[in-house]
């Protein structure tokens, strides 16, 4: 019955092209959110794969109609495009997205169509959000605020971004001073997506790197983002790398993301 009201909800959502939304896509809400959010498309958009299709690939669409030229996705958009959010993007699960509509489609002509835009989205992340430049991601924003940057990870009240401060990367990029556990989480499934796809078209050289950088990547976040003592994962501070010891369900990403060990996963449990 969940499963059913979950499905009823999505397609009662949908909302047509219309003005600004060149594509149909699903609204979140529409008493209080009648526009189309980027992790909430990319949700939308797996949720439907094998439900309607066609409502999941517009939905991508739609978000990667506003693409800019560096390769960011913009917060949100709307009907009226001067609504439309670049202070800050959401946390990347795009090509996760695509690769559960191809798994569900086997649509070939729709992950060519979308991979050049995955990967330009995907870049952007290390050459506008990761300050030290050392493979580990920072949410940020456009303009420098932090509340923007906080609107960036998703998670807008969360305490652990309490004693943030905001870094300058360059004119139009800033990062908060700690690396995220789940922003990288997600851009290591991120990368492991996108490698089945380069392979899917033929890029074997391509897939093989994003492979290699996702093995690297999970084994920064096993031993940089782990604390031993409380058995959690962490965001880390850019400058001294200690963690940011504040447990948050973003500390469970790793898990869901195949990042964990087997004694990290189950750490602290008898028997």
């Amino acid at each position: 019955m969940t499963r059913l009201i979950a499905i009823i909800t999505l397609l009662n959502n949908r909302q047509g092209p219309k003005g600004g939304l060149k594509h149909e896509g699903v609204y979140p809400s529409y008493k209080d959110f009648t526009g189309f959010w980027a992790w909430d498309s990319w949700k939308h958009a797996y949720a439907l794969a094998g439900i309607a299709p066609e409502l999941a690939k517009n939905n991508i669409r739609a978000m990667f109609d506003y693409q800019d030229s560096c390769g960011m996705i913009a917060d949100c958009i709307f009907i009226d495009t001067l609504e439309n959010n670049y202070r800050d993007t959401k946390p990347p699960l795009a090509a996760w997205a695509v690769d559960e509509i191809f798994r569900q489609t086997s649509d070939t002509s729709f992950v060519r169509e979308m991979f050049p835009k995955l990967m330009k989205y995907h870049l952007w992340w290390y050459s506008h959000r990761d300050h030290d430049r050392n493979g580990l991601c920072e949410y940020g924003s456009v303009d420098g605020t932090l509340q923007a940057a906080r609107w960036e990870s998703g998670w807008d009240n969360a305490v652990r971004f309490d004693s943030a401060r905001m870094l300058k990367n360059n004119s139009h990029a800033w990062s908060m001073d700690q690396e995220s556990a789940d922003l990288n989480a997600y851009l290591f499934v991120e990368k492991q997506c996108l490698a089945r796809l380069a392979l899917l078209l033929g890029e074997t050289s391509l897939a093989e790197t994003l492979d290699d950088q996702a093995l690297q990547l999970g084994n920064k976040i096993r031993s940089m983002m782990w604390d031993e003592r409380s058995g959690f994962f962490y965001d880390i501070r850019i400058d001294t790398k200690k963690p940011v010891l504040v447990a948050e369900p973003n500390g469970w990403i790793p898990l869901w993301a195949g990042i964990a060990t087997k004694d990290q996963a189950y750490f602290g449990i008898k028997g």
